[in-house]
């Protein structure tokens, strides 16, 4: 019984730290196509805001592994470039626009059909030194959506 009890506790903490991510955020361990990539974009585009998503995602900017793309992706994208184009779309923020008037390289282009809206997603082709320029951009927006969060309770 006691075997029992602390394989189901290992289990249940193992669970704990693996998922921590949660499931909306683990997608990409997973082989992912076009189609699924962009209706999972929708997914966060339409979700209230999560702050919990918005970090991970965040701490995903710093990983340039590939994500596992059925080939249907006409280049490799690493999830670095997947987490920014994420973040873009649970905040609603362009983090990718570095300079005002300046084209932002785009790597790849998502879209999917819901109904009778289309939605399409740039995942943009950025520098590391420009990942490092997001990263900061990002912390400033979650200081300012908690600052905000927390005058509003």
């Amino acid at each position: 019984m006691k075997r029992v009890l602390v394989l189901l506790w290992v289990f249940m903490l193992c669970g704990c730290v693996l998922g921590a991510n949660g499931i909306k955020n683990d997608f990409l361990s997973a082989q992912i196509s076009r189609e699924q990539l962009a209706k999972k974009l929708v997914e966060f585009s339409r979700a209230p805001v999560n702050l919990k998503d918005v970090r991970i995602w965040a701490e995903r900017l710093k990983d340039k592994g590939p994500i596992k793309g059925d080939g249907s992706f006409e280049k490799n994208l690493q999830v670095r470039e997947v987490a920014l184009t994420i973040l873009e779309a649970i905040t609603g923020e362009s983090f990718s626009t570095l300079k005002s008037g300046v084209v932002t390289p785009v790597k790849e282009i998502v879209t999917c059909r819901i109904g009778d809206t289309a939605w399409r997603f740039h995942i943009a082709d950025l520098t590391d030194e420009q990942y490092e320029r997001v990263a900061v951009d990002v912390d400033y927006w979650i200081a300012g959506y908690e600052a905000g969060k927390n005058k509003r309770e």
